[in-house]
């Protein structure tokens, strides 16, 4: 099957696009294309988007074509299945499959158009206007699932860093609190960190926890500001025994479940609890997904779940047979 990723451009979507196509190799064969999606005047963005909000009520061929005349053209000859994440190319892939007659795989809430224009539509949530709906627990990611058995030896831990965002703020006297503990931990239980930022973590945040941090830390390290090094998470986790992933980044947090190993969020005291995505963390949590941890509390001092990664092995297993009988494989 060639699959046509359609991409808005942000990394979190399109490797839970990603993530789909490859949960689908694992049962047939599959060779998928990343194509970003671009306006023809990205000046008007924003225009161009309520545009096709208006557009995709009582969706036909003949608004199917004017959503498509917005963009640059896909050649879509080569292609057998469509699959887009985000609201921003929700309705350019509904246009695509529409004209083209191509099945298409949609994950994220929709608003405004009927999702019938959608072969299989992939939610956190129920939505019941959906006639293809899929519910997972857990959005679809690259990471297979790793038995805890595997890799409880391992004197490894992995902190996945980010910074502000999603009602979160972060100050020097956080990160001076989690470096004491990861310090603690490591002194403790002989458990090593992996430390890795990203594009989110202030500059000065990172200095901090280097020179803090990196005469302990693992070589397989990644400092954001100081390296550019490609990560390979698939590889850090397989050498990992926890996880521990500061809580703003909903990607992040998804991914590092989707691993199967113990996985705690961190959070710090400046953050907000009325976003759509801490209501997720909480269900993570009440699931048994994830612990949260302040950034003061003790790393060392928690039992941890070491039984998740049966369920999240199964949670992947329902997506890929529900997304299969939809797709009519």
């Amino acid at each position: 099957m060639r699959i046509l990723i359609l991409s808005d451009g942000i990394p979190g979507h399109f490797n839970q696009s990603i993530g789909i196509a490859k949960i689908l190799s694992e049962e047939i064969e599959v060779v998928f294309e990343v194509v970003e999606s671009k306006l023809k005047f990205n000046a008007l963005r924003s225009i161009s988007m309520q545009l096709q909000k208006l557009l995709v009520i009582n969706f036909n061929l003949f608004k199917a074509n004017l959503i498509l005349r917005l963009f640059y053209k896909i050649d879509l000859d080569k292609f057998d299945l469509i699959i887009s994440t985000g609201k921003k190319v929700a309705y350019q892939s509904a246009a695509l499959s529409l004209i083209s007659g191509i099945k298409n795989i949609h994950a994220g809430t929709l608003k405004t158009i009927d999702k019938k224009f959608y072969t299989a539509h992939i939610t956190g949530l129920v939505d019941r206007q959906s006639p293809n709906n899929i519910v997972t627990t857990i959005p679809p990611t690259k990471y297979k699932p790793i038995k805890y058995a595997n890799n409880h030896n391992n004197k490894l831990s992995l902190y996945l860093i980010g910074g502000d965002g999603a009602g979160y703020s972060y100050d020097l006297s956080d990160w001076a609190m989690l470096a004491t503990n990861i310090e603690l931990m490591f002194n403790k239980d002989n458990i090593k960190p992996i430390i890795v930022t990203s594009r989110r973590t202030d500059k000065v945040h990172e200095t901090y926890l280097y020179n803090k941090l990196a005469h302990l830390c693992s070589t397989d390290s990644i400092w954001f500001h100081k390296e550019r090094r490609p990560l390979d998470l698939e590889k850090i986790f397989n050498k990992v025994s926890l996880i521990f992933v500061t809580e703003e980044s909903a990607t992040m947090t998804a991914e590092a479940i989707s691993s199967g190993l113990p996985t705690s969020t961190l959070y710090p005291d400046k953050h907000s609890q009325k976003s759509e995505f801490y209501n997720h963390l909480i269900k993570y949590e009440k699931m048994r997904y994830i612990k949260r941890l302040n950034f003061k509390d003790d790393l060392t001092s928690h039992d941890y779940d070491t039984l998740i990664s049966d369920t999240i092995i199964q949670i992947r297993k329902d997506l890929k047979k529900n997304i299969l009988e939809k797709i009519n494989i």
